[in-house]
């Protein structure tokens, strides 16, 4: 949605996009398309592996450890398919700021915080919910869908609004607790997604790790028992 004509948030380069059959102004993130296709898969061997398991009174059986699980290689590779994929949109993506800021400020995006300045001015929350509501509808019937058409109105209905009130860093800013997109927050967020990838990637370097040492154990197991029955055979009259 984001990438189509009517929003122009997102640009994807031209390597990352794909022309219609038709019409030729068209920019399809078929990419997209293809991740979204791609999740039919695993869900389908989910659903072959439980149906297969289900009712099964042990899990030492062929229903369980061959056919259950006979799906589950090409559902991991179509995961990592789709991952690679979003990985390569999301790397790929330009946003539009300048547009964004645009929409952000000639729509009704910060119309909540108009209540809540409404409220710490001393509104309750209904009498300012609905004041805000019936400005919004007052401007579009004048076709001037703004926020500051919206912030006139309320002041000509006794209420009192500030600038800040209509900038959208300010009222970002402000949005520092319960998980807002103020930038401390947003940097907090990141800061725990990459502690839990690192965390993540070191158990995975160790689980791979182990992995290589079992197999080098049982290959230099293997090969000394074949080596010691090679010598017994030797010394058999």
């Amino acid at each position: 949605t984001w990438l189509s004509q009517e929003y122009g948030f997102l640009v994807l380069p031209d390597r990352l996009v794909g022309s219609s059959s038709m019409m030729p102004q068209k920019r399809n993130p078929f990419l997209l398309e293809i991740v979204q296709g791609r999740t039919a898969t695993p869900l389908g061997a989910f659903v072959t592996a439980v149906s297969a398991a289900q009712k099964t009174p042990f899990t030492n059986s062929i229903v369980v450890g061959t056919e259950a699980v006979r799906p589950v290689w090409q559902a991991l590779q179509s995961m990592t398919d789709a991952a690679t994929l979003t990985r390569l949109v999301v790397a790929g993506a330009q946003p539009d700021s300048e547009k964004m800021y645009r929409r952000t400020v000639e729509g009704f995006t910060l119309a909540t915080e108009l209540a809540n300045e409404l409220v710490r001015s001393g509104t309750d929350f209904r009498t300012a919910h609905h004041a805000v509501g019936e400005s919004i509808r007052d401007s579009l019937d004048h076709n001037e869908p703004t926020l500051a058409s919206v912030a006139m109105r309320l002041r000509e209905r006794g209420f009192e609004t500030t600038s800040e009130s209509l900038d959208p860093a300010e009222v970002v800013s402000k949005t520092s607790y319960g998980g807002g997109p103020a930038p401390e927050t947003l940097q907090r967020c990141l800061k725990q997604c990459r502690e839990s990838w690192h965390a993540a990637a070191q158990t995975l370097r160790t689980i791979k790790r182990k992995w290589r040492a079992a197999d080098e154990l049982l290959a230099e197991t293997v090969q000394n028992y074949s080596r010691a029955k090679a010598q017994s055979r030797k010394r058999e009259p």
